[in-house]
């Protein structure tokens, strides 16, 4: 047992002496190293004493930590303030928030099939910062949304979590959500993610409730039907609640009434996405550009690799970035508590959140991350979220746990602290990138929205996206210092653009020929824009 206990702190020492330490080693070994070290020992001690331990801290936690939860809350939260996650190679980085910049000063608004309920309310409150006299950087709306969805959940564990009972104040237990990795969604982060992290987390918090409260069971099934529907509209990734729903439906639904209920929550749900996703589809203007839409071109995993060590490896990897306490517990209980874990599961209300854990392993497991990590670290890691709800369970339900991981969960206290500060930076040839950038959505706003306007509605996006995409490349290549190529990729970039803006007049798109050889062309001049980016980034006057 003790060496599970101190296997998180070995296993961070190991990585941190390793010749390349993995991705989301974020501190140097100097730090970790010795730190780690303090925390074994710490582990250790209160494994040994843990008789003696127990019930003075279970009376630290009730009469001293628990009336100072709203203060420890209130730090944590400036602290998110003052280092807000600005790294733009965790996550999609500049080319999310230019195409938000993009589309928000031309139509006013992004419009992405897989994240409607993200992209819309990132460009509205944008939009509303400029209004307000905030300059047009499209970070302010994420950081804004990401910061206030985290309030909500510091709130919601603050006050639901922590047992207002005299005899039942779990206030260490709390600190198990804002210690884990994933948490950093809420650091004022750049990505679509944040918001449906909240709507997951909502939901797995109502229909505890509904279930414990012993609500009837048509409106638990009804809830679920709406709350899984409005995260799908935030983004298709919490269509793998789907699984819940069908739980949800076999747990609760009597025998006798089995098919009424699938038929009347299928109909709500269908109804209420079909409204919203018909109307984006159809008749908006601009309507949804489905050809960006991972709907239509699923990022499946390779069969071939699905089963082998690098993928495990990986997925492995993100599940100790964004829940390694929740993880360890989970473990642990399974394996030194077996009986108690499946008698605490066994109830309706926890066996819930194991559904929600499995659901979003299966999109970990299945999904291909293109972008590879750090920088699919989020996309990967909704998982963090029911497995933290896991642990804050067992933490709650079983007297030991407590005293086994109290050390482990403020060594994660630690390493958030850490990894925020270090995340907080970004280089400043990223911060130039994306000013330019800013500047040439606005230039190119200026002089194409008038022309964007008379384009069929079903065109207007894709035709944007890779006019601006040309109209970009051509200035910045431009901008670079003298290089062989750089008059051949110049003219180059000014064809294509042309010969793209003439097809839409002819309605060339149309020709599936034409279209073809073009992509075929601007794929290689994209290729050809890259190298000499990275060949010629020292003489740009930005950098």
């Amino acid at each position: 047992m003790i060496y599970f206990l101190i296997s998180p702190y070995l296993i961070y020492i190991l990585l941190s002496l390793s010749k390349t330490p993995s991705w989301f080693i974020l501190l140097s070994p100097s730090l970790i190293i010795p730190v780690s070290f303090a925390f074994t020992v710490v582990s250790i001690f209160f494994y040994l004493k843990k008789d003696k331990l127990q019930i003075p801290l279970r009376r630290f936690e009730s009469k001293i930590l628990f009336p100072l939860l709203p203060l420890s809350f209130a730090i944590y939260f400036l602290w998110m303030l003052v280092f807000p996650l600005k790294d733009l190679n965790w996550g999609d980085g500049i080319l999310l928030l230019e195409t938000n910049a993009l589309e928000t000063n031309l139509f006013g608004f992004q419009l992405a099939m897989d994240e409607i309920g993200e992209t819309t309310l990132h460009s509205l409150v944008s939009r509303f910062l400029v209004f307000l006299g905030m300059d047009s950087d499209p970070r302010n709306s994420y950081r804004v949304l990401s910061t206030l969805a985290g309030l909500v959940v510091i709130s919601l564990v603050g006050w639901y979590l922590s047992n207002k009972k005299s005899n039942d104040r779990n206030a260490f237990g709390s600190f198990l959500f804002l210690g884990a990795g994933g948490f950093l969604l809420f650091f004022g982060y750049a990505e679509n993610y944040t918001l449906v992290s909240l709507i997951i987390f909502i939901t797995i918090l109502t229909l505890r409730n509904q279930i414990q409260n012993e609500t009837p069971y048509r409106t638990i099934l009804i809830t679920g039907t709406i709350l899984v529907s409005i995260g799908i509209y935030f983004h298709l990734v919490a269509g793998y609640l789907a699984v819940l729903l069908f739980y949800l439906w076999y747990e609760f639904s009597p025998k006798d009434k089995k098919g009424k209920d699938l038929v009347l929550c299928t109909a709500i749900g269908s109804l209420f996405l079909g409204v919203g996703f018909g109307y984006f589809l159809f008749l908006s203007d601009p309507t949804i550009d489905r050809q960006s839409s991972h709907v239509l071109h699923p990022p499946f995993y390779p069969f071939k690799r699905l089963i082998s060590a690098n993928h495990f490896k990986e997925i492995l990897s993100v599940v100790w970035w964004n829940a390694m306490v929740p993880f360890s517990i989970l473990i642990f209980t399974f394996v030194f508590y077996r009986n108690r874990f499946f008698e605490i599961f066994n109830k309706k209300e926890n066996k819930l959140v194991l559904v929600v854990c499995l659901a979003f392993l299966l999109h970990g497991f299945f999904h291909n991350p293109q972008l590879g990590f750090p920088a699919d670290w989020d996309l990967m890691g909704f998982y963090w979220i029911p497995l933290t709800w896991v642990a804050w369970i067992l933490w709650k339900e079983i007297d030991s746990i407590p005293v086994y991981f109290l050390p482990l969960l403020l060594f994660s206290l630690v390493l958030q602290f850490g990894n925020s500060i270090l995340l907080s930076e970004t280089s400043s040839e990223k911060e130039a990138i994306l000013k330019q950038t800013n500047r040439l959505v606005l230039e190119y706003s200026a002089h194409n929205k008038d022309l964007i306007k008379t384009l069929p509605k079903t065109d207007k996006k894709f035709y944007a996206k890779t006019d601006f995409f040309l109209f970009k490349a051509d200035k910045i290549t431009n901008s670079l210092c003298d290089f062989p190529e750089k008059k051949n990729q110049s003219k180059g970039l000014n064809d294509l653009r042309e010969e793209w803006q003439n097809a839409y007049q002819a309605g060339k798109p149309k020709d599936k020929v034409w279209y073809k050889d073009f992509i075929t062309r601007a794929t290689i001049a994209n290729t050809n824009y890259v190298k000499s980016l990275e060949a010629n980034k020292i003489c740009h006057p930005e950098l």
